[in-house]
């Protein structure tokens, strides 16, 4: 998915076109005047090739303008038509930033034993217990394709953890201890969706 703007958002190349016309140049002016190779100039006129940071140099002495100017055509370009980011890139950095596993080991609150993978996994499912519960419609639709044993453990999960979470919290324990126990919690209810899977049986 790119942002809405990357379609208005146009190629160095659309404005170096621009400035050649302006002078009047061909692609082989441009080209003599860079000292590369007429493709490599066709190919930034017809959008298929970025600007490097040299190239960007090179047409501002060429054109006589700032010296950044093209380079920040080109990153405009680059931006508009990135990808925008996974959502739970901003959620996991955000609870690393409030819930640092390590630290929490370093404490004590959690220990080492088991697949450390595992364990951050758990923890960063659990952050998520602090919100209402709910049943959004892209839950729903995952939970079509569940067993109905296993979506009925999950709900019974979702309700459980967030009263665990805020029972903890009204206690006076502290988010990261309640965290934690939210992710021991979890584990069991993920081990008792598991024993729900058919085990495989080998022809």
């Amino acid at each position: 998915m790119t942002p809405t703007n990357a379609t208005w958002t146009k190629h160095p190349g659309f404005y170096i076109k621009e400035e050649m016309e302006a002078r009047e140049w061909l692609q082989r002016d441009l080209a003599f005047i860079l000292g590369v190779p007429e493709q490599a100039v066709n190919m930034i006129l017809a959008g298929k090739r970025g600007i490097s940071a040299d190239m960007a140099l090179a047409l501002a002495d060429a054109f006589d303008t700032d010296r950044d100017f093209f380079a920040n055509l080109q990153k405009a370009y680059d931006l508009a038509h990135a990808r925008t980011p996974d959502p739970s890139v901003a959620l996991r950095g955000s609870m690393q930033s409030q819930y640092p596993v390590r630290e929490m080991i370093k404490r004590g609150w959690i220990t080492k034993v088991g697949n450390a993978h595992v364990r951050r996994v758990l923890v960063e499912a659990a952050w998520s217990a602090r919100h209402p519960t709910g049943v959004s419609r892209e839950l729903a639709a995952r939970r079509t394709h569940g067993t109905p044993a296993g979506v009925a453990i999950a709900h019974k999960a979702q309700m459980r953890l967030h009263r665990t979470y805020w029972r903890l919290l009204q206690r006076g324990k502290a988010p990261q201890v309640a965290v934690v126990a939210v992710a021991r919690e979890l584990a069991g209810f993920v081990w008792a969706i598991l024993q729900q899977v058919p085990k495989e049986v080998s022809a």
